[in-house]
């Protein structure tokens, strides 16, 4: 049987016409090159020499352009199986390129008296036997675009199911997620249930840094202003807001300096514990702001010394 050989000469290049050696003189080689092949290696010029003792070679320049080349080979392909009525040729596509198999399957279903195939070289087959379904053994010219469209319906529809339904689940583990961080922080700010310390019971340390007694003379000052005026705090509520804050800045500030901690932590935690005195979930956020100033470990240790306070 003869044998028709087309070969996609971008896609496989010279390597594609491994095993022209053994060929007969009635094979045929159409070669189907364009602008894009570029050079050609001095081997291959003899390899196309050896070929006139052979198979006969064409070669068939192609025009330039996307998937030009595959266009106008399955054309020309198209138009050898009509002038070949008396079927004795067997074509053979060479090319890499898996897309020439929908080729050969369109053929087999149509024209089953049609050989065809694809292979990657001359000399090696990997061309797959076409996979037969209920409908080509039944009767293959039954089928119509209704039933293809039919068959592409169902791909579709599960296509965006399965898309609604990935994007439904990503936005129950988003909701999740954010579900967990709030339970955490929750359970981070959540406070010891433990009985509020008197700063009075606070132990009295034997040596203090000279920096800490200064901190210490200035909070006992202060804590004793608003009792010189307590008529002032009776008119309105202002100053008895100034009032509580002047004295929690001095608890804290002794708190802190009785454990030995340095004059600008001192100063920086009193100003926290006031800034939210007052507040709705005052110890809530002090918490907060000692973390975010000092870190989790010491913030926490921090908090813990003046949460009685609050």
């Amino acid at each position: 049987m003869k044998k028709v050989y087309l070969v996609d000469y971008e896609n496989v290049s010279e390597e594609g016409l491994k095993g022209f050696e053994g060929l007969d003189k009635q094979d045929e080689i159409y070669l189907f090159y364009s602008a894009n092949n570029g050079r050609i290696s001095l081997n291959f010029v003899k390899n196309l020499y050896a070929l006139k003792d052979s198979a006969a070679l064409h070669f068939m320049k192609a025009f330039t352009g996307k998937q030009a080349l595959d266009i106008q080979l399955a054309t020309f392909l198209g138009s050898l199986i009509e002038a070949d009525k008396e079927g004795n040729c067997k074509f053979i596509i060479i090319s890499k390129d898996k897309g020439f198999d929908h080729i050969r399957d369109f053929w087999n279903v149509y024209r089953p008296e049609v050989k065809i195939c694809r292979q990657e070289t001359i000399s090696h087959g990997t061309s797959k036997p076409a996979e037969k379904t209920p409908e080509t053994e039944k009767e293959a010219e039954t089928l119509t675009e209704a039933a293809a469209e039919k068959t592409e319906k169902p791909k579709s529809t599960r296509r965006r199911s399965t898309s609604r339904s990935a994007k439904s689940q990503t936005k129950t583990q988003t909701a999740e997620k954010e579900q967990r961080q709030e339970k955490a922080e929750d359970q981070a700010v959540k406070e010891p249930q433990e009985e509020k310390q008197d700063t009075a019971s606070l132990p009295a340390e034997e040596k203090v840094t000279e920096q800490a007694e200064t901190v210490r003379e200035s909070a006992e000052k202060a804590a004793e202003k608003p009792e010189q005026a307590p008529e002032a705090e009776q008119k309105t509520s202002l100053p008895a807001v100034k009032s509580g804050k002047t004295s929690l800045n001095a608890a804290v500030m002794q708190a802190l300096s009785k454990e030995k901690y340095d004059y600008k932590i001192v100063g920086q935690a009193a100003s926290l514990a006031v800034s939210f005195c007052g507040a709705r979930y005052q110890k809530r956020e002090t918490y907060k702001a000692m973390v975010r100033q000092f870190g989790q470990k010491e913030g926490l240790t921090i908090y813990n010394h003046i949460k009685g306070l609050l």
